[in-house]
């Protein structure tokens, strides 16, 4: 078993977050055990040197891995691990094919502000999320990006009917020519109806 990891938690933010899960995957796949320690706690204290005695078990093995921005605990607790083996390349996000060789900062964007902190925010469903970005999609006339929403709404829970409901109602508030092209869209992306 290798030497044991500490990796402290300070900051804000879904790279942060990201970077502590990659941190603590990394040095498990090593084989060395991991302490996590939030700011401000005794062993973050005890690594800086500002207690004597009192760690916990093992700490006095521990290193300092890396130092992270501020992460709040509804943050910490909705972390996902990259679903990557040591063997295994992480592929790129949607957004990283799309636009990363002309533009990465929008692209990185696009994952960590977009989707890792918008997308993911409580005041709003995922379902609820899509019905809004369709709807916004459908009313600027954007069909290559509503290509990609109606697939995620789809996905986020919202069904066929619902989305041609939707483009119906638009129809009379973002005009008609919007509505026909979202429509024209929709029935190139969307599963057919099923006849029963």
């Amino acid at each position: 078993m290798g030497k044991p990891c500490l990796i402290l938690l300070g900051g804000a933010g879904w790279d942060a977050r990201r970077r502590a899960a990659s941190v603590a995957l990394t040095a498990a796949a090593f084989g060395h055990p991991v302490a996590v320690a939030l700011s401000g706690d005794p062993l973050r204290a005890w690594v800086e040197g500002r207690f004597d005695e009192g760690a916990p078990a093992g700490a006095q093995e521990a290193q300092v891995v890396d130092w992270l921005e501020k992460v709040t605990d509804t943050q910490y607790r909705n972390v996902q691990a990259p679903k990557t083996s040591a063997t295994t390349a992480v592929q790129p996000s949607r957004a990283q094919q799309l636009m990363g060789d002309f533009a990465p900062k929008l692209a990185e964007l696009t994952d960590s502000v977009l989707f890792g902190d918008i997308w993911e925010r409580p005041g709003l469903s995922k379902r609820d999320r899509s019905l809004v970005t369709v709807s916004a999609l459908v009313a600027m006339n954007r069909p290559e990006q509503l290509r990609s929403h109606l697939t995620l709404a789809i996905q986020n829970g919202l069904t066929r009917e619902e989305l041609a409901e939707a483009m119906t109602h638009l129809a009379f508030y973002s005009g008609w020519p919007s509505a026909v092209s979202a429509i024209s869209v929709a029935k190139e992306v969307l599963p057919a109806k099923s006849p029963n």
